[in-house]
């Protein structure tokens, strides 16, 4: 996009003009302390839907009747404007750029204020953001106050790029305004996206609709797990079955695997409909059957029984470990003995008789503090043990209840015989459940929810497709890291960084918004470097490779190359004692002690304003689109290469005679 400031204004409460006029390429506001300087940042920001008015009390809110700004926006012009503390603002639109005589008291009429959240939504329009739904999910709502959409793309964001006040330009432990409000860094980071028109407001519907599909997914596929978990339920009652049918008809069923059954229940149902049932003699299998069943239950019983008792002598041990501890621990811990030599007091002999007895103690110390040491590890050894035989005892009781119900089952279908109820009814009984247990447990159940997560995952993988086909944001954003980065380490490598951090490699991360060298492979990021030098150089070289990397994408980034400096050369000269009518750098530095200074700071802040110079020019070659950069500083009379700092970029906005300032002191009220 192209987009640049060209008037910043204020009208008096008498109706007078205070307006600075802007250009493309480099602009600077020079000028000695308490001139109004630092006030042109904040005016465009209040002017630009800031909700609170920030601009620094004193001549300028004092004359102040309104503030205004005039923007270029491609071949279009805007007009913003805010009154002192208001909550409504101005906005219009021009065709070319308005006459200053026009931009009186009577051309701000009311019809054109609005209420500030409404102005927010047509400068938005202004710069292309028509993104309504930022949500990638619409569960994320549910979480949310009222149940709120996420916050709308807004052009507020943008100033995040274009702002470096004063407080930052230099700042180790900030990179971008507003971030110090988390909500605020993370709809910035979140937008990027949409600013540099990588998407959409159908990427937005369509990552939703990915959202709820693959819900939905995780939905199914849990109640295929419940399937599953019930499959061995069905299992278990198939074998029942099958085994019932053997026992009454004297023979196996036509399938009489029941994993066979389960794996393929729809051919298994053909084949079982078609079974015609035959009686044969079963006396024998099924006295067999019955023994062994009985002989498993009375296996399974005294097995039981085994590991019971082994529990209930384990808890013995576990209770009689915790009353052993309970005893050690009420001793003393001694980590050694004090050994002292006798001697006779008449001959002075030593004694050496009492070595033998202190190694027998030291030895006895030794051995409780090992006590002292493995009783815990016993104890939480049991516990361990306890707690595998409880669950082979419950794994053997539903192993014993199983078996019970076989052969209840048998007991069942010899009582139906005598109750003359034949075999052969009891067989095609028998078969029935069968089928019926096939249709509705596995077939009726499991294809319909089959053919569900197919259909799911087909509806997943389109939309995947279409999302890295017409999107591709992972690799777009890869792609502008690279790019930013290789922009930033262009110009960082002109700039005054400490020799440590040279050859200069620094790397931006679009998904944190940090930045950090990469030395020897290794992240250093901007907290743990020192020297104010090195923090002003880190600054220009990202916000540049940001604005270049705006210009490299024409209109389909939404982000004006604008880019607001306040004071850099403050690094080298500090401002709060600029009050003379002429930059003198050695005198400033003399201020500080530092008079051996001076030519040195001077060539650094020479070189940052050449290197601004040429960066807008060799970008406006690149790209054809020309940023705009606007310095608000104390260094003045700078010589530039092919440049004339008065007439190319001060351009009549000296402050520094008595009376002049943004507004100047014949006005004042």
């Amino acid at each position: 996009m192209k987009g640049s400031i060209r008037y910043i204004g204020v009208l008096d409460h008498s109706g007078k003009q205070h307006i600075v006029e802007f250009y493309d390429g480099v602009n600077v506001i020079t000028g000695r302390s308490s001139t109004g300087k630092s006030a042109i940042i904040e005016i465009f920001d209040y002017c630009f839907g800031k909700d609170e008015n920030t601009i620094p009390h004193g001549v300028i809110t004092d004359n102040a009747e309104l503030y205004f700004c005039v923007m270029s926006v491609n071949d279009n012009y805007i007009v913003l404007a805010r009154k002192a503390n208001a909550k409504t603002a101005f906005i219009r639109d021009e065709s070319s750029l308005p006459d200053l005589s026009k931009l009186t008291i009577e051309y701000f009429t009311d019809d054109y204020f609005l209420p500030l959240e409404t102005f927010r939504k047509s400068l938005n329009n202004h710069f292309n953001l028509k993104i309504t739904d930022t949500d990638e999910d619409t569960e994320a709502r549910n979480y949310r106050k009222n149940k709120a959409k996420a916050p709308c793309a807004s052009v507020r964001h943008f100033v995040s790029f274009m702002l470096q006040h004063q407080n930052l330009i230099a700042n180790k432990h900030a990179l971008f305004y507003r971030f110090d409000e988390k909500e605020k860094r993370e709809q910035t980071i979140e937008q990027f996206k949409i600013f540099l028109g990588f998407v959409d407001q159908e990427y937005y519907l369509k990552k939703q609709e990915l959202a709820d599909e693959n819900r939905n997914l995780r939905n199914l596929n849990l109640k295929r797990e419940v399937l599953d978990k019930n499959r061995q339920d069905i299992k278990s009652s198939l074998v029942s079955l099958l085994n019932q049918y053997e026992y009454i008809a004297g023979s196996k069923f036509i399938i009489s695997d029941a994993d066979q059954i389960i794996n393929d229940p729809t051919n298994s149902l053909e084949k079982i409909k078609s079974f015609v049932i035959a009686i044969e003699d079963n006396t024998e299998t099924f006295s067999q059957q019955y023994k062994e069943y009985a002989d498993e239950y009375e296996r399974l019983d005294s097995e039981i029984h085994e590991k019971w008792l082994e529990k209930e002598q384990l808890h013995s041990s576990i209770e009689a470990g915790k009353k052993y501890n309970t005893a050690l621990n009420s001793i003393k811990e001694y980590e050694s003995a004090n050994l002292y030599v006798s001697e006779c007091p008449f001959c002075k002999k030593k004694n050496d008789n009492i070595t033998n007895e202190v190694n027998t103690l030291q030895s006895a110390i030794n051995w409780l503090n090992d006590e002292l040491l493995k009783t815990p590890v016993l104890t939480n050894g049991f516990l361990v043990k306890a707690k595998k035989l409880e669950s082979e005892i419950n794994e053997l009781k539903r192993n014993q209840r199983t078996v019970l119900a076989l052969r209840t089952e048998m007991e069942n279908a010899t009582k139906q015989i005598k109750e003359r109820k034949s075999r052969f009814e009891q067989a095609i009984g028998v078969k029935v459940r069968i089928e019926t247990l096939i249709q509705d447990k596995l077939i009726g159940n499991t294809s319909e929810l089959l053919e569900q997560i197919q259909l799911c995952e087909d509806k997943i993988r389109q939309l995947n497709n279409f999302l890295k086909n017409t999107y591709d944001i992972d690799r777009k954003i890869k792609s502008a890291e690279e790019c930013i980065n290789e922009n930033m380490n262009a110009i960082g490598k002109n700039l005054d960084f400490e020799q440590t951090y040279q050859p200069v490699n620094l790397k931006f991360s679009l998904n944190s918004f940090d930045l950090y060298f990469d030395v020897n492979g290794k992240p250093v990021y901007l907290r743990s470097v020192g020297s104010g030098a090195n923090w002003l150089a880190c600054h220009i070289s990202l916000f540049t490779a940001l604005i270049k990397y705006f210009c490299q994408q024409g209109n389909s980034c939404l982000i004006p190359p604008i880019l607001f400096l306040d004071q850099p050369s403050q690094v080298y000269f500090p401002t709060s004692i600029d009050i003379s009518e002429v930059f003198d750098a050695k005198e400033l530095k003399k201020n500080e002690g530092k008079e051996n200074e001076a030519d040195a700071d001077m060539k650094s802040v020479t070189n940052l304003y050449q290197q601004l110079v040429d960066f807008c020019s060799q970008t406006a070659e690149e790209t054809n689109i020309k940023p705009q950069i606007i310095i608000t500083d104390h260094a003045d009379k700078l010589k530039l290469r092919d440049c004339d700092f008065d007439e190319d970029l001060v351009r009549n906005r000296r402050w520094r005679n008595q009376g002049e300032g943004f507004i100047k002191e014949p006005t004042m009220i």
